[in-house]
């Protein structure tokens, strides 16, 4: 959809007649342009993203994240590209931004661009442990992840008293949409699925952060309801990390184990091997 139409559409579906979605770097369209060329070659991949020194430092940092820490250890751009993949670094890069591009707009927000983060990295270890049964790469779902809850920032620009609404004691019950519908006259699914659309994320993707909170509504056998049965278990992994309660996951746990090929009596564990590898990188 073009910027013009998309901006409308937002308009019409939140109400207000200057809402604007952050626009989608430089950076993306340029990689793919690239990409494009025949002859393109990963040096001048790599300096297109140096360009960027922002997004150049949380690639690296991301890493370092467990689901690529058994890999050899990266230390330039061209390593990343040739390791992890062109269009999977580009996806990871896609996530990133999108953090980039909100969170300078919604600094108070510390809560939840550290909840997003690390959901998006229980997600990547998921997909990776569980690709040859759901095959949801770690890119797509660190993608996803990141991208599930960025309608929570567009909302809380656009609505002075979102953070009221919101809180920011970590006990916010994401799922209540009806109440967010009441209040608002839209959601937080609404806008994230916008800006997904805006910056051209995968159709499936797209779906998912639209109905995130609806697993039990989508398709069987779809990459849709497999992305978000990874999502909520990642969820469930964030939380119990912190001793969290999740009542959404009482809800979606049957659906999303059958979903994702694990059983009832396993996930305890599963999910502590989980936590594990993943607090192994956040300790100290």
């Amino acid at each position: 959809m073009a910027n013009a139409a998309m901006a409308m559409q937002a308009s019409q579906v939140f109400g207000v007649a200057d809402i604007q979605l952050p626009a989608r770097p430089i950076l993306i369209p340029e990689l793919k342009r690239l990409l494009d060329d025949p002859d393109f070659d990963i040096s001048s991949l790599a300096k297109l993203v140096r360009q960027d020194a922002g997004l150049t430092a949380s690639l690296f940092r991301l890493m370092r994240s467990p689901a690529y820490a058994n890999r050899r250890k990266l230390e330039t751009v061209e390593q990343v590209l040739m390791v992890v993949g062109v269009d999977q670094t580009i996806n990871l890069l896609r996530g990133l931004a999108m953090q980039q591009a909100l969170a300078q707009q919604a600094r108070r927000l510390e809560y939840y661009w550290e909840r997003n983060a690390a959901i998006a990295e229980f997600a990547m270890l998921i997909a990776e442990e569980r690709v040859t049964v759901c095959n949801i790469f770690p890119d797509q779902a660190y993608l996803a992840a990141m991208f599930m809850e960025c309608g929570v920032a567009i909302m809380y620009q656009h609505y002075a008293d979102y953070d009221q609404y919101l809180g920011m004691d970590g006990l916010h019950d994401w799922t209540l949409l009806s109440k967010e519908n009441t209040r608002y006259n839209t959601d937080h699914t609404v806008a994230g699925h916008l800006l997904a659309r805006h910056w051209g994320l995968p159709d499936f993707i797209c779906e998912a952060i639209r109905d995130h909170h609806e697993l039990d509504k989508i398709d069987q056998c779809s990459a849709t309801r497999t992305m978000i049965a990874l999502l909520k278990l990642a969820e469930e992994g964030e939380a119990r990390s912190r001793n969290l309660p999740n009542q959404e996951w009482l809800r979606v746990q049957d659906l999303a184990l059958n979903e994702l090929g694990i059983a009832a009596d396993e996930v305890d564990e599963y999910l502590a091997d989980v936590i594990e590898r993943y607090q192994s990188t956040h300790r100290g």
